[in-house]
């Protein structure tokens, strides 16, 4: 699972990909059903992208909120903006998918 993408308190992207699969959805069934562009689901779960967001949320029968707490203000429950530097961070690439680095 990619447990490092998440911020802490969010759900793994991993876990939401889980959840989907459960429904019988996939992140491209979402943006299919939503009319969103291509990989937007899937960058949601990852980074914060309030369309993509919505529709997963909704799939899931959640609130975003309880699927990306970070996302949100904790006293108010509105939605940050803008969001933390932290909730756009990426997992470190492996050594040998560098191009243009020696091994």
């Amino acid at each position: 699972m990619s447990d490092a993408l998440a911020v802490a308190g969010d759900m793994p992207p991993g876990m939401i990909r889980y959840k989907l699969e459960q429904r019988g959805y996939t992140y491209a069934d979402v943006e299919r059903q939503y009319g969103l562009p291509a990989r937007t689901a899937c960058k949601a779960a990852v980074v914060p992208y309030f369309h993509g967001e919505m529709a997963i949320a909704e799939v899931l029968g959640l609130s975003p909120r309880q699927i990306w707490p970070s996302r949100f203000d904790m006293e108010t429950g509105a939605r940050l903006k803008p969001q933390p530097a932290e909730n756009y961070s990426h997992t470190p690439r492996l050594r040998h998918c560098l191009k243009g680095e020696a091994a």
